[in-house]
C-alpha cells in the first residue's frame, strides 16, 4: 500500500504541474506587445512620448507637413496642389504625356501642367476615424490623364504616375482635410497610403518627386483624439498571432466600444505596419445596468457637470417621456468671446439631423400620391444632367443612401462654399457625376442624395424646400425655433460653433455653407426636436402606416444598425430606437425616439463631435426598459 502511494504522489504532482502550466497565461505575441505599448503611449497623452513611439515603432513616416497639400482653385474647376512645407506645386514634368510620367514639384506658375481637375468617383470608402469627404479621380488639365499609384504598389518611394482615366482603385483618391485648409491625398483602395513630397522638408528644389507615403501617424490628430476619448481600456483580446492582434476597447470618457487591430512586421523589431480602430456596438456581455428615472437624472446631471467642467460639452439636453419632461438643462457658452451662456432657447446647428425633416416631407408627398417610392430621379427632374442618375436611381434609394449619389463635401465644395446659395446651385456643380456604384447594390452615406430629395420636393410641391418644410413639418409640430436661414443673416439666439484647432477653441465660421440644405446644416433647439418626435408619434405629420414606413430600418449599415428613410434604427440592449445624429466641426447633435417606452432624447452641442452623441449614448444605455 505504501509503495502505491509513493508511486501515485509523483504522478499527482506532475499532473498538477501540467494543469498549472495550462492555466498560466501565454506570453504576449509581438503584435500584442506593440498594441499595449501603443495604448500606453496614447493613454499617457504626452506629446514627446507619443511622437517618439510613432517615430521609432512605426514602419514608415507619419502624416507630416510634407504630406499635406492645399488645393487652390484656379479656373474651370481645376486646382493647384501646393505642398505645405515648400509652397511649391505638384506638376507633370516634361512634354511627354505617356504612362509613367512622374509628378514633381515646381514653383507655382499657373501652367496647365500644374492644373488638376478633382472629379468625384465615389463616396464609399472603408470606415476610418477620419471624416469621409468622398473619393475622387484627379485628372491633369494638360494631358487629360489621371493620377494613379504606379504599378499597384503602395510601399514608400513608389512613384505616383499618370495613365488613362479609368475606374480603377489605383486612380481613386480621397481628399482628407487635416487643418488650416490643407489635405492629405489618400488612395481609396488603401487608406494608409497617400501623396508625399519625397525627401521631406529639406528636399524642396524643382524636380523633387511626389511619392507615396505609407501609414498615417498624425501626432496632433492623435492627441486631439486622446482628449476626446480620454484614452482606451482593453476589455477583451479577441485574437493574437505573432503579427496581428485584435481586441475590444472602450473609451474612458464614454460608453463607446471599438475594435482595435494592429499588424506588425514579421521579424524583429516588429514595427507597426497597420493600425485600425472602428467603433462597434456595445457587446451584450458588457451591458450597463438600467436605472430608475430618478437615479438616471442624478447620474445624468453629474455627468453633464463633469463634462462641462472638463470643456468636453457645451449645449442643451432634454429627456422626456410621452410628452412629460423628465430632465432639461443647458451648459457652457453660446458665445465664448461675449460670455453668453447656452440656454434651452439657444438655437444650435444640427448638421445631418435635417435629413429627418427632408424624409418626412418626401413621405408626406408619397402619402398624398404625388411621389412614388419606385419613381426615378428623372421622373421628377426630367432635365437632370446625368442620364444614369436620372434613369436608374429611385426615390427609395435616395432615402436609404443606396443610390450611389455620393457626397458634395471636398475641394469643390470648399472652393464654391459661399456661391452655393440654392439647392439648384449644387445640382449645377455636381449634377454631371454618374453613380459611384450600381444603384441599389449597397449602402453608402450620401449627402448629395438627400440634397436631390430637396430639389424633388421643390419641383413636386411648387414651393421652395425651406417653405415646404416650414409649412408642413415645422408648423404642425410647433417647431418655432427651427429653420435654415443664411449664415450672413442675424438669427436671434443662434449659437457660435467652436472647433478645436491646435488645442484652442476656434469659431467654425469659415467652414459653414452659405445656408443649410435638405441634406443638413439648419438649426434647432432641444425643445423643438422633442416636439418633432411628439408630432411623429401622434401622427400629426404622417398617418400610422407612413410613420412606420419612415422609421423602420431597411438597409444594414455595417455598424450594427439599419437605415430607414432619413432615420437610423438601432437596438440597445434589446430596446429599439430610431432617430438621427448630426456632426461637423463645431456642431453635434442627436435625437433618439423609443417607440415602445415613449422616451425621447434630444441633445445638441456647439462644439466638435462627439460631445452630444456621447451624452445621448449615456442616457440611452441607462434608460428604464419599461
Amino acid at each position: 500500500m505504501m509503495k502505491t502511494r509513493a508511486f501515485l504522489l509523483p504522478a499527482l504532482l506532475a499532473m498538477l504541474a501540467l494543469a498549472a502550466a495550462a492555466q498560466a497565461p501565454s506570453p504576449p505575441t509581438p503584435a500584442e506587445r506593440q498594441f499595449r505599448a501603443w495604448l500606453a503611449a496614447f493613454n499617457g497623452g504626452d506629446r514627446a512620448t507619443l511622437l517618439g513611439f510613432l517615430e521609432n515603432e512605426y514602419a514608415a513616416r507619419g502624416a507630416g507637413p510634407n504630406q499635406q497639400f492645399r488645393p487652390v482653385a484656379e479656373d474651370g474647376g481645376y486646382y493647384h496642389f501646393i505642398a505645405r512645407h515648400s509652397d511649391k506645386c505638384v506638376e507633370v514634368p516634361g512634354a511627354a504625356m505617356t504612362n509613367g510620367v512622374q509628378l514633381q514639384q515646381r514653383t507655382c506658375d499657373g501652367t496647365p501642367a500644374q492644373s488638376f481637375q478633382v472629379t468625384a468617383a465615389s463616396s464609399s470608402t472603408p470606415s476610418t476615424g477620419i471624416s469621409n469627404n468622398g473619393t475622387y479621380r484627379i485628372r491633369n488639365k494638360r494631358s487629360g490623364k489621371c493620377v494613379e499609384a504606379a504599378g499597384g504598389k503602395t510601399a514608400n518611394g513608389t512613384a505616383v504616375q499618370q495613365s488613362e482615366c479609368k475606374e480603377t482603385s489605383a486612380q481613386v483618391w480621397r481628399m482628407v482635410a487635416t487643418y488650416g485648409g490643407y489635405y492629405t491625398v489618400q488612395t481609396a483602395g488603401d487608406l494608409s497610403q497617400g501623396w508625399d513630397v519625397a525627401g521631406g522638408p529639406s528636399a524642396t528644389a524643382d524636380g523633387t518627386n511626389v511619392h507615396l507615403w505609407h501609414d498615417v501617424a498624425d501626432v496632433d490628430g492623435l492627441l486631439s483624439f486622446r482628449a476626446n476619448t480620454g484614452g482606451f481600456e482593453l476589455k477583451k483580446a479577441d485574437a493574437s498571432t505573432p503579427t496581428k492582434f485584435t481586441g475590444l476597447v472602450q473609451e474612458r470618457n464614454s460608453d463607446q466600444f471599438a475594435r482595435f487591430e494592429v499588424e506588425v512586421e514579421p521579424a524583429a523589431p516588429y514595427r507597426i505596419v497597420r493600425l485600425d480602430l472602428r467603433a462597434v456596438p456595445r457587446p451584450p456581455e458588457f451591458a450597463i445596468p438600467r436605472m430608475a428615472e430618478g437615479e438616471l437624472v442624478a447620474a445624468l446631471r453629474a455627468r453633464l457637470e463633469a463634462e462641462t467642467a472638463a470643456d468636453r460639452f457645451a449645449g442643451a439636453v432634454m429627456l422626456s417621456r410621452n410628452g412629460r419632461t423628465i430632465f432639461s438643462g443647458a451648459y457652457g457658452l453660446a458665445d465664448r468671446e461675449k460670455k453668453i451662456p447656452n440656454t434651452l432657447a439657444t438655437r444650435f446647428r444640427i448638421g445631418s439631423m435635417n435629413k429627418m425633416f427632408t424624409a418626412t416631407a418626401v413621405l408626406q408627398l408619397v402619402q398624398a400620391g404625388k411621389i412614388k417610392l419606385d419613381g426615378t430621379v428623372g421622373k421628377y427632374l426630367p432635365d437632370y444632367p446625368n442620364k444614369d442618375i436620372a434613369t436608374q436611381v429611385t426615390i427609395h434609394q435616395l432615402l436609404t443612401h443606396t443610390g450611389g449619389t455620393g457626397d458634395f463635401f471636398g475641394p469643390e465644395f470648399d472652393a464654391h462654399r459661399l456661391e452655393l446659395r440654392t439647392l439648384q446651385d449644387y445640382v449645377k456643380l455636381f449634377g454631371a457625376r454618374g453613380p459611384a456604384f450600381e444603384p441599389g447594390s449597397r449602402w453608402a452615406y450620401s449627402n448629395y442624395g438627400m440634397l436631390l430629395l430637396g430639389v424633388i420636393i421643390e419641383r413636386v410641391s411648387g414651393q421652395s424646400y425651406y417653405d415646404y418644410v416650414r409649412d408642413n413639418v415645422y408648423a404642425p409640430a410647433g417647431m418655432t425655433s427651427t429653420a435654415s436661414q443664411a449664415e450672413d443673416e442675424i438669427v436671434p439666439d443662434r449659437s457660435i460653433g467652436y472647433m478645436k484647432r491646435d488645442g484652442a477653441w476656434t469659431p467654425n465660421t469659415d467652414t459653414l455653407p452659405y445656408r443649410g440644405t435638405s441634406a443638413g446644416g439648419g438649426y434647432s433647439t432641444a425643445e423643438d426636436l422633442t416636439r418633432f418626435a411628439s408630432a411623429l408619434s401622434t401622427e400629426k405629420l404622417l398617418n400610422a402606416h407612413y410613420t412606420e414606413l419612415l422609421t423602420t430600418g431597411k438597409v444594414d449599415t455595417g455598424g450594427g444598425g439599419k437605415y430607414a428613410y432619413g432615420f437610423d434604427e438601432t437596438t440597445v440592449q434589446g430596446v429599439r430606437s430610431f432617430g438621427h445624429g448630426g456632426g461637423a466641426p463645431g456642431m453635434n447633435g442627436d435625437l433618439r425616439i423609443f417607440p415602445q417606452t415613449g422616451y425621447v432624447i434630444a441633445v445638441l452641442s456647439n462644439i466638435d463631435p462627439p460631445a452630444a452623441s456621447r451624452i445621448s449614448q449615456f442616457i440611452s444605455n441607462r434608460l428604464p426598459e419599461h
